[in-house]
């Protein structure tokens, strides 16, 4: 999730030609013409309006993603350390993030009274907190947050819900 929220704080299409199936390498696309059509910006060109902040309490979480933000050619845009949920509020500002996403595993169920928490702590007024986890999950969301979409997405065969909260 950090380096898809870097690609769109840099306002880079997470899927450009440059990611896609290289058709333009297909002998009937290698006319000078078509060269031009298909622009090539590299990444580091765009504009970074935003800093991502992304935490994790596992190393071996930390190395896979550094390995992952260097590969997408964000490194400038994410900030990245290993802290525990419960380390947030005392690592960053309070009320200084526009919107905080987090995906919940299995492992971390049991820990969404203190996203909550974290998350009242940590958001602007106007803030957004973006939970993603398994179908079939269900939990009650606190009184103190409203919801704002509910859904489901499909990324080839895994499925994830979803639900976007602001506070009250």
């Amino acid at each position: 999730l950090a380096i898809e929220a870097a690609l769109y704080a840099q306002q880079v299409p997470v899927r450009s030609t440059e990611t896609m199936v290289p058709f333009h390498l297909f002998p009937s696309f290698l006319a000078e013409e078509f060269k031009t059509f298909v622009k090539k910006e590299p990444i580091l060109s765009h504009h970074q309006f935003a800093t991502v902040f992304a935490f994790d309490d596992s190393n071996h979480h930390l190395i896979s993603a550094r390995k992952n933000i260097k590969l997408a050619q964000v490194s400038e845009g994410i900030t990245l350390s290993k802290y525990d949920l419960e380390e947030l509020e005392v690592k960053y500002d309070h009320h200084s993030f526009d919107r905080l996403i987090f995906h919940i595993s299995r492992r971390e169920e049991k820990n969404l009274r203190e996203i909550f928490y974290q998350a009242a702590l940590l958001l602007k007024k106007t803030g957004t907190l973006l939970i993603i986890n398994r179908p079939g999950f269900t939990y009650t969301v606190p009184e103190e947050w409203g919801l704002v979409e509910q859904s489901t997405v499909k990324k080839g065969e895994n499925q994830y819900a979803y639900m976007l909260l602001k506070q009250k």
